[in-house]
């Protein structure tokens, strides 16, 4: 804290003695005042700090009423304080994310898998590498989340701590169109690794806005361990991955191979999504996508449990939207959803749905797209049974099919 306080004290005029005739003097007067004030700035430093005091004080009040005596005018005593004056540094807080990653580094684990495959000279043995990260541990294993599109179809599969000392793991399970899969390893051999680990803490990923904080954390390259940084930069998008639709969050934090299953971990520590994806090509830069955990977390744990998700499937192949237009220039009955194909073990076959029957209705309400006949279908379980209004050569007819379950690999 700084104190400044000064008194200025402006004397009053010595009296003149009466003429003849006494006559009130006029006032000092403003302009001649200023004059004052500004000689005596000029007359040196002594006096520097008056004037200036002077001057504001006058500028201000312009001058209250002044005293009058016989014979004599006087000019009222002036004093002028500055208030105290607090001086607080501004405080510049820098964020460091190092400890943060530290504590999270804990849980992420590099991955690396062998394969094989048909080569020019027969089978041959093709190496692999992702990220993952434990999300669950009890007292037998510990389980990983990752990609389906890292370990599907491996013949071994090894997960590290530290980039250094390896455990082999096996596959629990796989799910191909979310593009999720959780592996294991014996808990009592990564004990043994003598290695520090936990379960992540898993967030919310709904919470998430554009320009939220993030951390992308994998075994980027093959390289081992590598965080980025970066901001959520979109929610709530959709990305096609080799014909499967995926709903995903994009993020300006690199992310590339090597880092799919890999954690993205929000300020505070927890894991909001799985890193699945990058688009790149001229003209593309920072595109990567992540699964939101809370699309995950369900998945992971029908896969823990039960080794597959249990999602229910009607069996209809490679189903089209027919809409007013496709109707007009075919001549078809009606909008709705054109069978190409039947899955012959499907609960379709086996109700009698063939090949090039419109699907006009489902359970009594209307299906308007393929789209809208799948997201029927999603809401249902494993067996319930589904009633399909279809037009078979201008024929509208009912069929009642039961659902069976979606394979993983599909």
């Amino acid at each position: 804290m700084y104190e400044y306080k000064e008194e200025i004290v402006i004397e009053p005029e010595a009296p003149v003695k009466p003429a003849r005739e006494a006559k009130p003097k006029k006032g000092f007067g403003f302009k001649r005042t200023i004059a004052l004030v500004c000689l005596s700035v000029v007359l040196g430093a002594g006096t520097l700090g008056g004037g200036v005091g002077a001057g504001i004080m006058l500028t201000r009040h312009f001058l209250p009423e002044k005293t009058q005596t016989p014979g004599a005018e006087a000019w009222p005593v002036f004093s002028y304080g500055e208030n105290d004056v607090n001086v607080v540094p501004m405080e510049v807080k820098l964020t460091s994310f190092s400890e943060l990653v530290k504590d999270v580094a804990q849980s992420v684990v590099s991955i690396n898998v062998t394969g094989t495959a048909q080569g020019l000279f027969g089978i041959a043995e093709s190496q692999g590498a992702g990220s993952g990260f434990i999300y669950d541990i009890d007292e037998e294993y510990v389980y990983v989340a990752t990609n389906n599109h890292v370990v599907a179809g491996m013949s071994s599969v090894n997960i590290s701590l530290d980039d250094k000392e390896t455990v082999e793991a096996k596959i629990v399970g796989l799910d191909s169109p979310s593009d999720l899969a959780v592996i294991a390893a014996l808990k009592k051999d990564v004990d043994a690794l003598g290695i520090p680990y936990k379960a992540a803490k898993l967030g919310d990923s709904s919470l998430l806005a554009m320009g939220d904080q993030v951390i992308a954390m994998g075994n980027s390259l093959g390289a081992g361990q590598i965080v980025t940084y970066g901001i959520i930069s979109a929610v709530n998008k959709q990305v096609n991955v080799e014909g499967k639709k995926l709903d995903v969050m994009r993020t300006d934090a690199a992310i590339n191979m090597g880092n799919s299953g890999g954690p993205l971990v929000n300020s505070n520590g927890e894991v909001i999504g799985i890193n699945t994806v990058k688009f790149f090509g001229d003209g593309i830069e920072a595109m990567g996508y992540s699964i939101p955990i809370n699309n995950a977390k369900e998945i992971l744990e029908g896969l823990r449990v039960d080794g597959v998700i249990r999602k229910p499937y009607i069996g209809i192949l490679k189903p089209q939207t027919v809409n007013e237009s496709v109707m007009a220039q075919y001549n078809l009955p009606s909008t709705g959803v054109l069978v190409s194909g039947v899955d012959e073990n499907s609960g379709a076959a086996e109700a009698g749905l063939e090949p090039w029957d419109l699907i006009v209705g489902l359970n009594g309400e209307k299906i308007a797209s393929a789209e809208d006949l799948a997201a029927k279908i999603s809401t249902a379980q494993v067996g319930d049974e589904v009633r399909l209004e279809v037009y078979r050569n201008n024929e509208k007819l009912e069929l009642t099919v039961v659902l069976g379950m979606a394979s993983g690999e599909e």
